[in-house]
């Protein structure tokens, strides 16, 4: 009986240690899978990410991991931040999430999920609002995708 208790509070333990990326998501009216990739593409290059991969298929956009850590942080307090940006398109519900990853990595230890400031939040709220209208805008331009 105390294996079985032990083994509970050790799950609930590494449970509570997980900490899922925050996701917004919005409509994207009459808009298509071809346009919102592209919208995409553009707006997190401007955002300054480096795209990992866009596909219009899965309706997938992903970033590789953008530095965000600063000389004091990095070089005195030993610690980095980094994050990415996925941006999911449900070609059943016609509707965009945005979805962050911020992770922060102490001197000497791997990097761990570190929650989102209201920045970061901000941020994702405003990807997803330029997305939005962006795809909005090749939609009605009809223009061939990147």
């Amino acid at each position: 009986m105390k294996q079985l208790g032990l083994m509970l509070r050790l799950t609930v333990v590494i449970s509570c240690d997980v900490v899922w990326p925050p996701t917004i998501t919005a409509p994207v009216e009459d808009v298509a899978p071809d346009a919102l990739v592209n919208a995409s593409i553009v707006i997190l290059t401007q955002e300054g990410y480096t795209i990992l991969t866009a596909e219009a298929s899965s309706g997938l956009i992903t970033t590789d991991w953008r530095e965000e850590s600063s000389f004091v942080s990095q070089n005195l307090l030993g610690v980095s931040r980094r994050k990415r940006v996925s941006i999911i398109y449900d070609l059943l519900t016609g509707h965009v999430s945005v979805q962050m990853t911020k992770q922060k990595k102490e001197e000497g230890h791997a990097w761990r999920t570190d929650g989102l400031s209201g920045d970061d939040r901000n941020e994702m709220a405003r990807i997803l609002t330029r997305v939005q209208e962006r795809a909005q805008l090749i939609q009605s331009l009809d223009f061939e995708p990147v």
